[in-house]
C-alpha cells in the first residue's frame, strides 16, 4: 500500500454511507460515518488524522439494535 495519511483516506478511498471503525496498534479508536461533506473529519481527533493507514479491510461489526438482537454490519476496518 502506498502511504497515505488518515485524512486523505478518508476523502479519497471510501464512499458516502461508509462505516468506518479506525484502529490504533490494534485497538477500536475511533468510527465515523462517511457523509457527502466532509464533515465526519471534524469529529476525530488530529492525533489519528495525521497517522499512516497501515492496512484496512471489511470485516462485520457485530452490534445491537433497539430490540436488543444483534445485527451484523459490514464496516470498514481502517489499521494505523
Amino acid at each position: 500500500m502506498v502511504t497515505i495519511k488518515l485524512r486523505d483516506f478518508l476523502k479519497t478511498k471510501t464512499k458516502v454511507k461508509e462505516l468506518c471503525i479506525i484502529l490504533e496498534y490494534g485497538y477500536r479508536t475511533a468510527a465515523c460515518w462517511i457523509d457527502h461533506e466532509d464533515l465526519f473529519i471534524a469529529g476525530l481527533p488530529t492525533r489519528l488524522l495525521d497517522m499512516e493507514v497501515k492496512k484496512d479491510d471489511w470485516e462485520l461489526l457485530d452490534t445491537v439494535d433497539a430490540l436488543e438482537q444483534t445485527i451484523y454490519t459490514t464496516a470498514h476496518y481502517i489499521y494505523l
